[in-house]
């Protein structure tokens, strides 16, 4: 079973019957799928061996947390399970960026949660 991360921002699916945002999750999509929007999706490695990280060995950010409002920051918590790896990665990726308190915040206590 192969999983990726949706990376855009919005996208209707299945006839209008799923709707993606970032950071959603994508298990086994269709090959018609991969070849429509396969630019927006990032294989995540479920297995534990750390394929989905950066070049600094460290886990990617599931999503850019300076490029939304701390409004969709939450929103985005609240929606989908990040691992704690993932969560230390946008906590890293907020405080490198703008370091809104406010998001730093939301996301510790999504940690703490």
């Amino acid at each position: 079973m192969a999983t990726y991360r949706f990376t855009g921002t919005r996208l209707v699916r299945d006839s209008g019957q799923t709707t993606l945002t970032e950071g959603d999750l994508v298990e086994d999509p269709t090959d018609a799928e991969l070849d429509a929007f396969g630019d927006l999706l990032t294989p995540v490695d479920t297995t534990g061996g750390g394929s989905d990280v950066d070049g600094a060995g460290g886990i990617e950010p599931p999503f850019d947390p300076t490029g939304v409002t701390v409004a969709t920051l939450r929103s985005n918590l609240d929606d989908n399970d990040y691992s704690p790896a993932e969560l230390d990665a946008l906590h890293a990726a907020e405080e490198a960026g703008e370091s809104r308190e406010t998001a730093l915040d939301a996301i510790d206590a999504e940690r703490e949660g």
